[in-house]
């Protein structure tokens, strides 16, 4: 879509934005409940969209899954267009993501809770998102999953040059990562040439 806005004023906010959040990192911002991390995660979106950057964020929530069970995995991943045509440009780059052929062919009706999560997860990432929220989705997992994740999420930074921001409540996930952990939203000034 065609923005009449200028293009200076959506990259000062990026910059403003990598400042706080600087690419290829994963963050753990603490919260009290999942209404507040709700409430985060509309903020975040509204300040994107106010500097018409919505397309760098992308959201994982277990409230919003949309996955067809008539579709394999990878039909899932791919149900944006742009996402089809970013993975036929770049398919031979995908296969260093760990994604196994096997999982890509699995039929959406055969997917556990954590399948849903991963079809999410590469949807933002073969959406070319900058900035990938996860909502509280690690809370409920037992800690040799979550281990897991933050391993494959980890992997999946270097790759993409992307930022990872997991909203939880989950003080053990905030405790093992003290370097990581923010216990505060961070605000944001953003500067505006006239």
């Amino acid at each position: 879509m065609f923005s009449f806005h200028p293009k200076q004023h959506q990259q000062n906010f990026m910059h403003e934005w990598q400042k706080v959040f600087p690419p290829e990192r994963l963050f753990f911002l603490g919260v009290t409940s999942a209404k507040q991390a709700q409430t985060i995660c509309h903020g975040y979106w509204q300040l994107f969209n106010h500097y018409h950057a919505s397309k760098h964020l992308g959201i994982i929530d277990q409230h919003h899954n949309s996955v067809l069970p008539y579709l394999t995995v990878k039909e899932n991943i791919l149900m944006s267009q742009e996402n089809t045509m970013t993975w036929r440009n770049e398919q031979p780059q995908w296969g260093q993501h760990a994604i196994e052929r096997d999982f890509l062919e699995k039929s959406g009706k055969d997917l556990a809770p954590l399948d849903h999560f991963y079809i999410q997860f590469y949807r933002q990432i073969v959406g070319r998102k900058s900035v990938i929220l996860v909502n509280m989705i690690l809370d409920h997992l037992q800690p040799e999953v979550v281990r897991e994740i933050i391993t494959r999420l980890t992997a999946t930074l270097r790759d993409t040059k992307a930022t990872i921001i997991v909203l939880t409540a989950n003080q053990d996930l905030l405790s093992a990562n003290p370097q990581d952990r923010l216990d505060e939203i961070p605000s944001f000034k953003i500067k505006t040439k006239k």
